[in-house]
């Protein structure tokens, strides 16, 4: 026989395993890969670093205008995979799953 305080405090112990089981099955099924999105995150800051290098050594003022367009365009790419790792969230493009 249990109290009624030990009852409630091992039921939010049971709740607070619950919760972190499902963050881990959760983050299970991403739909891309964790480690993947930091491996584009990566690459991104190489390409932009490497970039604005050869933007800097280079003398015609079109360089600056490409640089800054491919920046544009990879920061793009980063915002397009943090909304693949997550479809099922609570941004405005996400999936509404509280409406199906």
């Amino acid at each position: 026989y249990m109290s009624e305080l030990n009852h409630k405090l091992m039921q939010t112990q049971v709740n607070r395993l619950y919760h972190q089981l499902r963050v881990l099955v959760e983050l299970q099924a991403r739909v891309f890969p964790f480690r993947y999105f930091h491996c584009v995150g990566l690459l991104i800051t190489i390409n932009v670093v490497s970039w604005s290098y050869q933007a800097a050594c280079n003398p015609s003022s079109m360089s600056t205008a490409v640089f800054a367009f491919m920046v544009v365009l990879c920061l793009g790419l980063r915002d397009v995979v943090a909304s693949i790792t997550d479809p099922f969230g609570s941004d405005s493009i996400d999936f509404p799953m509280s409406e199906w």
